[in-house]
């Protein structure tokens, strides 16, 4: 695993047999070397190992990975993490090391020593306390601490140093103060020694000192304080602290004393302490019985145990779901990291001065005197210590093919580094250097890095092409059919009867979900506890339950997890596809596990018993089985071992169908069965469309009862009752503050990725949605104004416009103003940001004022001359702002009607230049014009509630939320609607009130049928009525407005791939060509594949694609709500417009499928959604492949008719 990215070693791949649950596999050095001539390129990275479990059959069971196996010169590291960095001269000074192993987890036990002699032995956190004996007159020193661990060689061992400061006296007064404590878990109960030493230069000084101060900090509040009386004499003094549940799970000591009435001498260390609770929470079994192994379905009883009155809530969840992910499991550890975060203060203790140490502290000190502490500007900054020596130095220049090292250039930052290396990666596309140079979004030194590495490696790789290929694991379909019969059938009844075998169903990952309320009356032993009984789930699975605990007098508590394992000593895996479509020919497997403690067989009864394995008959499928003959077949499976059957089904109605799988041993009452939903979905030709066929008013008080043909002639009228409240704009304004925060760059402006260059656009965008949140919620001045001053500093020319030097990709963010007279657009856009924030910012911006009026100038020069709507109505809302309406009639005579302004790229465009259209005519207060705007944008909402994207969204609502408070009357709403709905024996009523009258409806009917629609009472609505169909399409036949658009799919050649799923089914490569047949390039476009049943995309090739200096595609998604099937999202940052561009990428086979059906691939730009669908024929690996359209038609059509005819037949 090199920089994120996986690399082959192919000398590594091998099968390996398993006996008894167990089998090993070798990774040699000459593997290594094999693959990487240079061990020293190895240094820094890991080693990632994948590996398939296959039964005898060759079909797959299961999947693991190990990562992080670090490659190092030693197995230890030495950390500072937790030391000061600041010493008292003459004064022991505590070093606190840390050890940890390569892969970052600490290493107990391990010995260690200093340059001073110092030598200690880590505990089980991985840390050990060194006393180091500072010089009197020192200022700085430089402490060697080592490894010395017995029979490591020295060459292995870990060593570091590390860099310290002297205490800065005030006044080189040279009087100092140490807080030292031994190295010890903290725990609630115990005592802490904490102990306070003094050093003076004056004797007479220390007989002024009687006491000192001292303070206990804890999750930002001082918790504690109180004075140490201190005898005459006296240079060390002992303080037992007690340790209490309030100073879980950290805290800090700050102690002082006085010199006179003007210097302070202050000292302070940081404790952290073991993250348990402040509480009691335990959950166990009941009883023995409850802790033993137990059985899918069946009844147990657990004990939760903890603080009388509390609240527990609890949760199992399927261990197998922390194997994927570890990463949101809950616990105690992770509840007091998130407080520690908070934590005021920002380093391990002490400090550089006598202020240094109340400020890192986080504390604020003022005094008659003048000693007071800086204004802390922001979050607290750790400053790091000086480990100026690692144990590991930086790793050399990886190249991975030949010796690379010594001929590719060497670059100093690893920035640098990584460009070189990505130039040197295979392309899947096969681009030239110079083509892939386009896609490198930085530029100057990585760019020519990226192009040098590339030119160099790839011209070598012209003359010397290397092939490798490895052996894939063989792959035999277990085929029921072609086994031998067995001479002794058993009869029926020696089997476990069908009405006495138990199906399994339910197999959630987590369930339980349930609170629990602790007596208020506590045990002997002060805690409360109560029995749960629960039902466990079918899954053959270990869960882990949760419990989480609230108290009034401990706070939260997260218990240990308890597990509960779930087992049988015979079961069936089912694995079935996420979903597959209709009349597909799919092979799915039941898997057979045999823990019994003997062998069940059938291939001769005088070896043991026999097993029936039986696939229930289902009407929705054609398979095997029949409604007049079930079809059986038996099994040999050795103990400890097992077994996969593999079924043919074809599915022939959509929606969920169950598949039930039985199996039961014969003379023993030993069974087992399974079943589960498979979702299939329909297989249309064509994509699905969304499509308003009708938006209209419900005025009963105007028109009378609304229905019929009357709904036809209802023309503009006030709109008063119609538009939203201001609420969804102050939602859309407050929603997304902290999450938009992770995307601030160094001077407050922001970019659509952390990895690219601050947008104008984008930032301008920030400043309105604060602005329009400023008074609602707190947000941080600088964050709001700073992104203000960034655009006033950088991106504003001296005639006043504003540039864009990175634009932002997203189109579905922008709007429409990258198409519409940008310049204008642009700075339009930028001045309506600032004049609203303005009220927030004059005072901490003092150019904001003349540089809002620079570009209202140009706006004002340059709007005579715009003629795109868009451009028109953005320029004259800005202008209106501004108080210069000058843009007044020319704005009404690019409107359509006086209804909206046109733009022809996309009706999305349109309703945000209507948006503005209408800000614009309402500030001008021509109040007169606005009626029919505002029923025109009110009937443009989609399916929903939303108008299509996010700017136009937001447009629209504030435009209509400034409408509602500019013209709009409150008055009472009750309107009662009643649709008669075909089919149904009344009609729907909805009764709208005020209190729910922006709560959306819905209803479905058949388009077919006529419906009838009436309304009465006081008020109005919006009734839209929109129809969901599939537009055929055939291969070819969509006419391609704006893409010439091709896919083909071909086999991947073998390859040494470690990482390829299942490895059983031969992978195929999805090519998809594109050229924009616009003008200039296109913006965002998507491409969205549904993936042909049975496959999922290559994760690593998606991920080349996406993090290389060259990026090919800026995001992608895997999201099945988008698709039934399942749809791959690529998000591409651009499409030529003169050259085809092209993405290749793999697509893996999990389940063996035949007859597969065509899986659709679309590309188009956000705003223009009638993209072009392109629906590749996707032959599969199956035989079915070789079929053309005409003869799988026809065989799907007789398999069809065959069920069927054999259903008329029962």
């Amino acid at each position: 695993m090199m920089d994120n990215e996986k690399r082959s070693i192919v000398n590594s791949f091998n099968k390996v047999p398993i006996k008894d649950g167990k089998g090993c596999a070798k990774l040699t050095k000459e593997m290594l070397h094999s693959r990487f001539p240079s061990p020293s390129e190895l240094l820094g990275h890991s080693i990632y190992v994948a590996v398939t479990v296959l039964t005898d059959t060759g079909s797959d069971m299961v999947e693991a990975e190990k990562s992080g196996i670090r490659i190092v010169t030693s197995p230890y590291k030495i950390l500072f993490s937790r030391s000061a960095t600041y010493f008292k001269p003459g004064l022991p000074f505590n070093l606190v090391v840390s050890v940890v192993n390569a892969d970052g987890s600490p290493a107990p036990q391990v010995p260690v020593r200093s340059g001073t002699g110092a030598s200690g032995l880590t505990q089980a956190d991985g840390t050990v306390q060194l006393a180091i004996n500072t010089p009197a007159d020192a200022s700085q020193l430089l402490v060697k601490v080592e490894t010395v661990v017995a029979n490591l060689q020295q060459e292995h061992q870990s060593s570091a140093v590390w860099a310290m400061v002297a205490y800065g006296s005030q006044g080189g007064s040279r009087n100092y103060l140490h807080i030292s404590v031994p190295a010890t878990q903290l725990q609630p109960g115990n005592a802490l020694p904490v102990s306070f030493s003094l050093r003076n230069s004056n004797a007479d000084v220390q007989r002024q000192i009687h006491y000192f101060t001292y303070l206990i900090l804890n999750k930002g509040k001082i918790i504690r304080a109180g004075r140490q009386a201190r005898q005459a004499g006296q240079t060390l003094v002992t303080m037992f602290l007690p340790i209490t549940p309030d100073l879980i799970p950290s805290f800090r000591i700050v102690a002082y004393y006085q010199v006179g009435q003007k210097e302070i001498v202050a000292d302070s260390v940081w404790l952290d302490g073991q993250d348990s609770c402040m509480g009691t929470l335990k959950v166990t079994g009941a009883t023995e019985q409850d802790n033993d192994v137990q059985v899918p379905g069946g009844k147990m009883n657990l004990r939760v145990k903890g603080d009388p009155g509390a609240r527990v809530g609890l949760v199992a969840v399927d261990k197998a779901v922390y194997v994927l992910n570890r990463k949101y499991k809950f616990s105690q550890a992770k509840i007091w990291d998130t407080v520690e975060k908070s934590d005021i203060g920002c380093t391990p203790g002490s400090g550089k001065d006598h202020v240094g140490v109340f400020a890192d502290a986080g504390l604020l000190l003022q005094t008659n005197v003048g000693i007071e502490t800086p204004q802390r500007a922001g979050d607290p900054v750790v400053p790091q210590g000086s480990p100026v020596q690692g144990s590991t130095g930086s790793s050399p220049l990886l190249i991975p093919h030949g010796n690379r090292a010594n001929t590719a250039p060497e670059y100093p930052s690893q920035r640098l580094r990584k460009c070189c290396q990505d130039g040197m990666q295979e392309n899947p596309m096969g681009y030239s250097c110079d083509r892939r140079a386009k896609y490198v979004l930085e530029g100057g030194e990585c760019l020519q890095a990226f192009l040098d590495c590339c030119k160099h490696i790839f011209e070598r790789r012209q003359l010397l092409m290397v092939h490798t290929q490895f052996l894939l694991a063989a792959h035999s379909l277990a085929r029921g059919r072609s086994q031998e019969p067995v001479d002794d059938v058993a009869e029926d009844g020696e089997y476990l009867a069908d009405e006495d075998i138990v199906s399994r169903s339910q197999f959630a990952e987590s369930w339980l979900w349930q609170m629990e309320l602790l007596p208020q009356e506590a045990d002997p032993d002060g805690l409360a506890s109560r029995t749960v009984p629960v039902y466990l789930e079918d899954s053959i699975t270990t869960w882990e339950v949760l419990a989480v605990s609230l108290s009034g007098t401990r706070g939260i508590c997260v218990a240990d997890p308890y597990e509960i394992t779930v087992m049988k000593q015979f079961f069936i895996d089912l694995r079935l596809p996420y979903s597959v479509v209709r009349n597909e020919q799919v092979a799915i497997r039941a898997v057979l596990y045999n823990y019994a403690p003997q062998a069940l067989q059938a291939s001769c009864l005088a070896c043991g018993s026999q097993i029936r394995v039986e696939l229930m008959y289902n009407e929705k499928i054609c398979s095997s089985s029949r409604r007049d003959s079930r079809f059986q077949q038996e099994l040999v499976i050795q103990a400890g071992a097992s077994r996969a059957v593999s079924y043919v089904i074809i599915p022939l109605e959509g929606g969920e169908v169950e598949i039930e799988v039985r199996a039961a041993i014969h003379g023993l009452p030993i069974a087992d069965s399974v079943k589960k939903k498979l979702r299939v979905v329909g297989s249309p030709e064509g994509m699905k469309i969304f499509k308003n066929i009708k938006s209209v008013l419900l005025d009963p008080p105007a028109r009378g009862s609304a229905s019929g043909e009357q709904l036809e002639t209802i023309g503009p009228v006030d709109m008063s009752n119609v538009v939203p409240n201001t609420e969804p704009v102050t939602f859309v304004s407050v929603k997304g503050y902290t999450q938009q925060l992770a995307y601030r760059k160094a001077a407050n402006s922001y970019a659509a990725f952390t990895n690219r260059p601050a947008s104008t656009w984008l930032t301008a965008y920030v400043v309105k949605v604060f602005a329009l949140a400023y008074e609602l919620i707190a947000i941080d001045p600088e964050v709001l104004c700073g992104a203000v001053k960034w655009l006033i500093l950088h991106k504003q020319k001296p005639d006043g416009v504003f540039q864009e030097d990175a634009p932002v990709i997203h189109g579905e963010m922008v709007g429409g103003y990258q198409g519409s007279e940008p310049d204008a657009s642009l700075t339009a856009f930028v001045v309506i940001a600032m004049v609203e924030a303005r009220d927030a910012c004059q005072r901490y911006v003092e150019s904001l004022g003349r540089s809002i009026t620079k570009a209202g100038d140009y706006l004002a020069r340059r709007v005579k001359d715009l003629k795109k709507p868009y451009s028109v109505a953005i320029t004259s809302y800005a202008l209106a702002l501004l108080g210069r309406a000058k843009a007044g009639e020319r704005l009404m005579a690019l409107s359509t009607g006086g209804t909206h302004w046109a733009d022809p790229q996309s009706r999305l465009y349109s309703i945000e230049s209507t948006s503005y259209a209408l800000l614009a005519l309402l500030k001008q207060k021509r109040l007169e014009l606005t009626g029919p705007i505002v029923q025109w944008l009110t009937e443009q909402r989609y399916y929903g509630g939303g108008y299509g994207s996010t700017q136009a969204t937001i447009m629209v609502f504030q435009a209509l939320a400034q409408y509602q408070m500019d013209v709009s009357e409150t008055k009472d709403t009750a309107l009662d609607v009643s649709i008669n709905l075909p089919g149904r024996s009344g009609p729907l009523l909805w009764r709208i009130n005020r209190d729910n009258a922006m709560v959306a409806r819905t209803e479905r009917t058949k388009l077919t049928d006529g419906f009838t629609i009436s309304a009465k009472g006081h008020g109005k609505g919006t009734l839209s009525v929109m129809t969901v169909y599939y537009a055929p399409l055939t291969e070819g036949a969509a006419a391609c407005k704006k893409f010439d658009f091709s896919v083909s799919v071909q086999r991947a050649p073998d390859e040494g791939s470690a990482s390829l799923p299942g490895g059983c089914f031969p992978s195929q490569i999805l090519s998809a060509s594109s050229r924009f047949l616009g003008a200039v390039d296109s913006t965002m476009t998507i491409l969205d594949v549904s993936m042909p049943t049975g496959f999922s995309p290559d994760m690593d090739d998606l991920d080349k694609l996406t993090n290389r200096v060259d990026k090919y595609i800026s995001k992608f998604e895997l999201d099945t709500d988008l698709s039934e099937r399942g749809s791959l999202i690529l998000y591409l940052d651009k499409v030529s417009s003169k050259e085809t561009d092209c993405l290749k990428l793999k697509a893996h086979q999990h389940f063996e499928v035949g007859l597969i059906q065509p899986a659709a691939m679309t590309v188009y730009e956000y705003y223009s959604l009638g993209g072009s669908p392109f629906i590749p024929k996707c032959k599969g690996p199956s035989d079915t492949s070789n079929f053309d359209d005409y003869e799988e038609e026809e065989i799907r059509v007789s398999i069809t008719e065959k069920c069927a005819k054999e259903f008329a037949e029962f």
